[in-house]
């Protein structure tokens, strides 16, 4: 009877010690895979929610992609990569068709840089009544390229341009006698990209001759 205690109680241990080394050698490794996998399909489910919401955001972007198009060709025109006098010289020729003055002249400087952007100066030369010049500097602000005016200056004066095609007439000599025809020069710069920053660019007039001091005292203003 001893005997078969003792081998039952060997049997137990026997047992214990092939399960514990199952455990061990199979259910543990099984069991740390088995964390190790759902940690991998949680990151995933997090990758991919991420690119879904990436997915999203392109959809979006291309959704608006033709609006920005749009945006980035009138800042282009605004802003060229190239003096573009002539296409300048247009914009101005026609805001003082409309305003009704004289557009006399315009005389561009050298580009310079600033910052992410380059400066042409620009004078411009204009010859009307006070109402007209009025309005053709409110013009300026809606031209289709960037210009910004820092300094006015009017003051009494005839057309220079008509003066010089056929003589002072007596109602132009009233006119800058009384005051109705002002002489206007409008200092300021215009915007381009930086890549053609060193070309120099020649004086350009739209009139014949270069403006005249204008006779009496000047008035300047700044200008927004």
């Amino acid at each position: 009877m001893d005997k078969v205690k003792q081998w039952v109680a060997i049997a137990v241990v026997v047992s214990l010690g092939v399960l514990a080394a199952g455990w061990f050698l199979l259910v543990q490794p099984k069991h740390a895979e088995a964390s190790e996998l759902r940690a991998q399909a949680e990151q995933q489910v997090t990758a991919n929610a991420a690119l879904r919401t990436h997915l999203a955001v392109l959809k979006a972007q291309a959704r608006d992609l033709p609006k920005q198009q749009a945006q980035l060709a009138e800042v282009q025109e605004k802003i060229p990569d190239n003096p573009a006098l002539p296409a300048l010289i247009r914009a101005l020729d026609t805001a003082s068709t409309t305003s009704g003055v004289e557009f006399v002249s315009l005389v561009p400087g050298t580009p310079t840089p600033a910052g992410a952007l380059s400066l042409v100066p620009v004078t411009i030369s204009v010859v009307g009544g006070f109402y007209e010049v009025e309005q053709y500097v409110s013009l300026l602000e809606d031209l289709p390229r960037a210009l910004r005016i820092s300094n006015i200056s009017v003051a009494p004066g005839a057309n220079p341009v008509a003066d010089a095609g056929s003589g002072t007439s007596s109602t132009a000599g009233s006119a800058a006698t009384d005051g109705s025809s002002l002489v206007t020069v409008l200092s300021g710069s215009v915007f381009m990209s930086p890549d053609d920053a060193a070309a120099a660019t020649a004086p350009a007039a739209a009139g014949a001759g270069t403006l005249p001091d204008p006779a009496g005292a000047d008035a300047s203003a700044p200008a927004s």
